[in-house]
């Protein structure tokens, strides 16, 4: 046994023992010189103090695979690392050694200067803090070793971003193994904008994952970091979405995102399962209606956005019943061809023209039909349907029964009279009641349909 092996089998026989199996297989690979600084470094590490020996056990392992991989120049850079961490406690030393073997085994050398690079920052702030330098490398290494090199390189960032607040670091380290698929780029974006805003971030994670796919965590980033600068905490934000487990999900992400205000999305989440998140264009319109109230008063925003109020209520009924002119527009060009056989297009009234609820000023030029963009005067979507169809037949009454094969003549006609645009007045007045007359003479079936509107219309 040499000289090194006695001092250090003083120490711990087993370590002895091992540092003498671990020489005889490396003494060849090293000249004097490098093999008196390297037994130097295991006696100098065993010798640090309480249970030393077990960094020891830690570097002789490593020692082996560094030379075996022909990296001379790590294994003596990664003892005086090693023995640097033994000022105080074993402990952070062991596991460096211990992570350090995994991450060379692997090929990711690249992996360990970068944990090494910021445990030097740790150590230096806080030297005496062996356990959070403990923790820091079990957690570095692990995220080192099941995580790309970029998603390391942020977690690294964050955490140099966290490490001058000593609490702030221990949960966050803590919370860094609570799920191996965190985004660590997001959480580091985050971070660079407000510390506490990541941990938050991270301690709903693990329970929002077991819940909600990846993709809509993704889809969640955005919106996340659009509330972080608001001076309201996010806690009751993520314990929504944990507590409803959103039906219709892929619907949330993209309404949440017209909502400045936590509080207000907060709600809309909460109210989730009474909402109709599919119709996409009934929520824009409801979601748009409370962003209005709400810049007015923030009360009455969150009741509104908590179905509590009755405006809320009353517009999602009304926009429950709505019917979209352009989901019916390739039907109802079909149906124009088949009724009159002759190809129109079907357009929304130009806005500048459009009436507020009704429709009235539908037309048509000969060649197009303007119906309204949208009809949501009657509580159900059948009978918004049937109005709007109504008014569709109407136009093409027009066509069928002739008004416009004598427009021309017409047209001069009115020119003619005294006052032209009262002329024109009454023949409009004049001819729709025809068409409507006709209509209802020839298609028994729309009598009705068409003396309900007219009626509505009257009322109005």
């Amino acid at each position: 046994m040499t000289d090194f092996s006695h001092r250090i089998a003083k120490i711990n026989v087993n370590t002895g023992q091992y540092f003498e199996v671990v020489r005889s297989s490396l003494i060849h690979k090293l000249d004097p010189q490098e093999y008196a600084s390297w037994a130097t470094l295991c006696l100098d590490i065993t010798s640090c103090g309480w249970h030393s020996y077990e960094a020891t056990d830690g570097y002789l392992k490593l020692s082996q695979l560094l030379l075996e991989k022909k990296e001379k120049a790590k294994l003596f850079h990664s003892g005086e690392f090693g023995k640097s961490l033994c000022e105080f406690a074993f402990e952070p030393a062991k596991i460096y050694f211990e992570g350090a073997f995994c991450l060379v085994k692997l090929d990711k050398s690249g992996a360990l200067k970068i944990v090494e690079r910021t445990g030097n920052n740790l150590s230096d702030k806080y030297k005496h803090a062996t356990s959070l330098i403990s923790q820091y490398y079990k957690v570095a290494f692990d995220i080192a070793l099941y995580s790309e090199q970029s998603e390391l390189e942020a977690w690294i960032i964050a955490a140099e971003l966290i490490l001058v607040f000593r609490a702030e670091l221990t949960l966050f380290l803590k919370l860094s193994l609570s799920s191996r698929t965190i985004p660590w780029s997001f959480v580091a974006r985050v971070a660079a904008a407000k510390v506490p805003a990541a941990i938050n971030y991270l301690e709903y994670y693990a329970a929002l994952e077991k819940i909600y796919s990846q993709d809509f965590l993704d889809s969640l980033q955005e919106i996340v970091f659009s509330f972080i600068g608001s001076p309201h905490s996010m806690d009751s934000f993520y314990r929504a979405l944990i507590d409803q487990r959103v039906p219709n999900l892929i619907f949330v992400a993209p309404l949440l995102t017209s909502l400045a205000d936590v509080r207000l999305a907060t709600r809309l989440i909460m109210s989730s399962r009474q909402l109709p998140l599919e119709e996409v264009t009934v929520m824009n319109v409801w979601i748009k209606e409370g962003i209005r109230i709400s810049s007015k008063s923030i009360d009455a925003g969150l009741a509104f956005f908590s179905l509590e109020s009755l405006r809320s209520l009353e517009l999602l009924e009304d926009l429950l019943g709505q019917i979209n002119l352009g989901d019916y527009k390739r039907v109802f060009e079909l149906y124009t061809e088949g009724f009159c056989s002759e190809k129109l297009a079907i357009n929304c009234i130009p806005i500048q023209e459009e009436g507020a609820k009704t429709g009235g000023l539908a037309s048509t030029d000969g060649q197009t039909i303007f119906l309204p963009s949208e009809i949501s005067i009657f509580r159900s979507r059948r009978d918004n349907l049937n109005y709007l169809k109504v008014i569709l037949i109407h136009q093409l009454g027009f066509f069928e029964f002739g008004t416009f094969d004598f427009l021309s003549k017409t047209n001069a006609i009115i020119q003619a009279q005294k006052q032209p645009i009262l002329a024109g007045y009454i023949f409009d007045l004049l001819e729709h009641a025809r068409i409507d007359w006709q209509l209802a003479r020839k298609f028994r079936g729309l009598a009705a349909p068409i003396e309900s509107a007219k009626t509505y219309a009257l009322n109005q």
